[in-house]
């Protein structure tokens, strides 16, 4: 369990993998942040890359969530 900074309320999303097929992966991180296909698609390549910056918890948890859901995995962390 990692500690998170007290009064902390901006986090990042972290994409650490997309194994299996990857169109799901592709469909969310694309709604999610806006990126073209072929941007999506080499983010996914390289991972792991951040997908949301300075957010919500509840929107960083519903994202991982989402990811996790179709095989991906993601972390939250606080943002600095």
């Amino acid at each position: 369990m990692k500690i998170v900074p007290e009064g902390c309320d901006e986090f990042d999303v972290i994409l650490l993998d997309a194994p299996g097929p990857r169109t799901p992966t592709l469909r969310i991180i694309r709604e999610v942040t806006g990126w073209s296909i072929a941007e999506a698609r080499e983010k996914i390549d390289n991972t792991p890359v951040l997908l949301l910056e300075a957010t919500r918890k509840w929107r960083a948890d519903q994202l991982k969530r989402r990811l996790a859901d179709v095989g991906a995995k993601a972390e939250v962390r606080a943002s600095e």
